[in-house]
C-alpha cells in the first residue's frame, strides 16, 4: 500500500508567504524608530561625558569655557584640524576617548557635536541660568567629515531663526535634536522648543545673558 506524505499546497504557500510579509511590514517601521532611540539615547549619553569634561575643564581654568577655535603658540594639530585647536581638543585631557565626538547616528562626520558659538570663552558667571542655556548640540558640520577637516566648523550659532543656517542638524534624531546645557543635563528637543525669545526679541536658550520674562 502506498503511503500520502503530508506536505503544504501552493495556496497554503502563498498564504503563509503573504502573512510573513505583513508582519514584516508591521514590524520592520518598528524595528527602525527602536534603532533610533537607541542612537539616540547613545548620543545623550556622549553628550553628558563632553559637558563633564568641560565642566572639570572650567574647574581647571578659572570658571571660563574653552575658546571655540584658535591657533596654539606651538603649532601643534589639533584632532581633526591641521595647526588649528577647538573647544573638543580643550576638553579632550578629561575625555582622553575621540569617539564621544562621532555621533552614532551619523558616524561619518568627525565631530558630530558642535559648540554654542556665543559661550566660547565666556566665564561661567557670565550666564544668566545654567538651566536653559545650550552649550552644546548635533551639528550639521557639512565640510568636516574625516577626509575634509574645515576648522571654521565648530560651531553652532543662532542664524536669525533658522537653526539650520546656524549649522545646527535639527532633525537628527527622530525628528529633533539632542541639546546639553551649561548645568550638565542633556535632553531631546523638537526645533520649536529651543526657539523661544523673551519680550525684548532675545533667544532664551542660546543668548548667554538673555532673562526670560
Amino acid at each position: 500500500m502506498r503511503r500520502c506524505v503530508a506536505g503544504f499546497t501552493l495556496i497554503e504557500l502563498l498564504v503563509v508567504i503573504a502573512i510573513i510579509s505583513i508582519l514584516a511590514s508591521i514590524l520592520f517601521p518598528v524595528f527602525s524608530r527602536a534603532r533610533a532611540k537607541a542612537r539616540q539615547s547613545a548620543c545623550i549619553s556622549n553628550e553628558k561625558q563632553i559637558l563633564l569634561a568641560l565642566k572639570m575643564y572650567c574647574e581647571d581654568f578659572d570658571e571660563t569655557l574653552p575658546l571655540g577655535d584658535y591657533v596654539p603658540v606651538n603649532g601643534e594639530d589639533g584632532l581633526f584640524v591641521q595647526g588649528r585647536w577647538q573647544w573638543y581638543d580643550m576638553a579632550f585631557d578629561y575625555v582622553r576617548n575621540s569617539e564621544l565626538y562621532r555621533c552614532p547616528e551619523v558616524r561619518r562626520l568627525m565631530p558630530g557635536y558642535g559648540m554654542n558659538e556665543a559661550a566660547a570663552g565666556l566665564s561661567l558667571g557670565a550666564f544668566y541660568d545654567s538651566s536653559i542655556k545650550i552649550i552644546i548640540t548635533d551639528m550639521w558640520n557639512r565640510a568636516s567629515q574625516d577626509d575634509n577637516p574645515n576648522p571654521g566648523e565648530w560651531r553652532v550659532h543662532w542664524n536669525g531663526g533658522d537653526l539650520a543656517a546656524g549649522n545646527v542638524d535639527v532633525d537628527r534624531h527622530n525628528n529633533g535634536a539632542v541639546y546639553g546645557f551649561l548645568d550638565g543635563h542633556v535632553k531631546w528637543h523638537k526645533e520649536a522648543a529651543v526657539k523661544r525669545r523673551n519680550s525684548a526679541g532675545d533667544v532664551l536658550m542660546w543668548d548667554p545673558e538673555a532673562e526670560p520674562d
